[in-house]
C-alpha cells in the first residue's frame, strides 16, 4: 500500500497522531490577548474567552477533514488486505438481543 506522509490521507493521519499526543499529554499554557476595540466591538466580544493553541485546533473543519481521511485510510486497508480479513474492517454493524417478558 503506498504511503507518503506529505500527501493525503496520510498527511491528516500524521496530524491526528500529533493532535492526539497534544491532548493526551497537554501542558498548561498561559493565554493572554490585548486588543484595542471600539465600544461596540467590546460589547460584542467581551464574553469571548481567549483560547490556547490546542483549543484553536479543535474545530468542526478539522473534525470533518479527519473523519473523511480516516474513512479513506480504512477503505485503503480494506482494498489491500486479504478478503476475509478486509471485509471485517469494512463492516459497520451492531448486535443486540431481546426477550419476551410475560405480564402476570
Amino acid at each position: 500500500m503506498p504511503y507518503d506522509s506529505s500527501k493525503e490521507p496520510w498527511l491528516t493521519a500524521c496530524w491526528l497522531a500529533k493532535f492526539r499526543n497534544k491532548i493526551a499529554h497537554a501542558k498548561p499554557e498561559f493565554v493572554t490577548e490585548s486588543f484595542v476595540w471600539t465600544r461596540e466591538k467590546y460589547d460584542h466580544k467581551k464574553t469571548t474567552e481567549p483560547k490556547s493553541k490546542l483549543e484553536k485546533e479543535i474545530t468542526i473543519g478539522n473534525a470533518k477533514r479527519t473523519v473523511k481521511r480516516v474513512t479513506e485510510i480504512k477503505d485503503l486497508f480494506c482494498l489491500n488486505i486479504a478478503g476475509e480479513v478486509g471485509f471485517s474492517l469494512h463492516s459497520d454493524g451492531w448486535s443486540g438481543s431481546a426477550e419476551i417478558i410475560q405480564d402476570t
